[in-house]
């Protein structure tokens, strides 16, 4: 999966779940907490889109302000956690 199409899953959960209106245009670098597009509770549910999305976990070092600050920052850590998954299921 390329960081594109998770930026893109993101950004249209963010928009289409999160967003009162519905017409939010995001920038993938936009400070999503400094703007207050998001707040603690919707970041509970982008961690739950992520986990059931992608089939990954998230871990109590990964749930922290500065890994949902962008939704860049949210693709990243996506790409990580699925990176990990693929080398421990080709070990």
């Amino acid at each position: 999966m390329s960081s594109l199409e998770i930026i893109q899953k993101v950004s249209l959960f963010i928009k289409e779940k999160i967003s009162e209106s519905g017409n939010l245009t995001l920038k993938i670098n936009e400070s999503l907490l400094e703007n207050e597009l998001i707040n603690s509770l919707d970041i509970l549910k982008i961690i739950e889109f992520i986990e059931l999305q992608y089939d990954i976990e998230l871990e109590d070092e990964d749930i922290n302000p500065a890994n949902f600050e962008t939704i860049e920052h949210i693709s990243k850590l996506v790409e990580t956690k699925l990176a990990r998954k693929h080398q421990i299921g080709n070990s």
